[in-house]
């Protein structure tokens, strides 16, 4: 094996190490705007607080 194997395999993790990276901006961006969507989606009606004061 020479350098054109060397380079290949260099060439190959470069390109892997690089893919994992995209896949995992990816799922950040897709978490935070699933986190994010509640916030802005309407809230059900909380049940009013009882005083209990006597």
């Amino acid at each position: 094996m020479g350098e054109a194997g060397e380079n290949e395999s260099v060439g190959t993790v470069v390109v892997a190490g690089l893919t994992n990276l995209a896949i995992a901006t990816a799922k950040l961006v897709a978490g935070l705007l699933s986190a994010s969507s509640p916030r802005c989606s309407p809230s059900p009606a909380a049940p009013a607080s009882r005083s209990t004061t006597a």
